[in-house]
């Protein structure tokens, strides 16, 4: 009778199944083990995740400081074209002031200048 209760068992048990994620709770595998590995492999991506969160964060760090110091350059930069168009201002209209009081046109003083300093320039490179 033992014999034929296992083969009717056998005949009408389901075969057994792979698991698959739309099981029920109930017939995962939960062993001590697989739970441990599971939980360690979430540890190591979280520390993962952990190690670039804080690398993005270094970055941006940096990159802050790096716009606040161009920033800062750019201000000193912009000011220094100011005090130079203020200068190249004062000395044009001084340059214009000497000519009228010369009697001699400015616009041959300009061509004298640029005679000189096309002689410089040609010093300069030969």
């Amino acid at each position: 009778m033992a014999s034929r209760q296992n083969k009717r068992t056998a005949l009408f048990d389901a075969p057994p199944r792979v698991a698959s994620p739309y099981d029920k709770p109930e017939q995962r595998d939960y062993s001590a083990s697989r739970i441990a590995q599971m939980e360690s492999q979430s540890e190591e991506q979280t520390n993962v995740m952990a190690q670039k969160i804080s690398q993005l964060k270094d970055l941006s760090l940096k990159m802050g400081e790096e716009i606040r110091s161009s920033n800062k350059v750019l201000d000193q930069v912009g000011n220094q074209f100011e005090q130079l168009q203020g200068t190249l201002k004062r000395t044009w209209n001084r340059m214009l002031v000497m000519a009228q009081r010369s009697g001699i046109p400015y616009k041959v003083w300009l061509g004298f200048f640029a005679v000189l300093f096309l002689m410089f320039w040609y010093v300069w490179w030969t």
